[in-house]
């Protein structure tokens, strides 16, 4: 996602468009869909990257409370 944003110029709202209707396809199946599902919700409304959001949802699944990330943001922490 952040190759397309920076280097091509797609908005955020286009490939989150594209992921969405990736995840309606019925010939693809995702590792961990519901993740994916939720990573695709949460950074729709948020200004965090896709990996980022992924990255949550998944250590989420997992039964992580929060997830630091390099960048010194901590997801899941009110």
């Amino acid at each position: 996602m952040w190759v397309l944003r920076s280097r091509y110029n797609v908005a955020k709202a286009e490939i989150v468009a594209a992921l969405s209707a990736l995840l309606d396809a019925v010939e693809l199946e995702f590792e961990d869909e519901l993740s994916v599902e939720e990573a695709v919700s949460t950074c729709k409304d948020s200004a965090t990257e896709f990996a980022d959001c992924l990255i949550d949802a998944r250590h989420g699944a997992l039964g992580c409370r929060a997830t630091a990330l390099d960048e010194g943001h901590c997801t899941g922490v009110e």
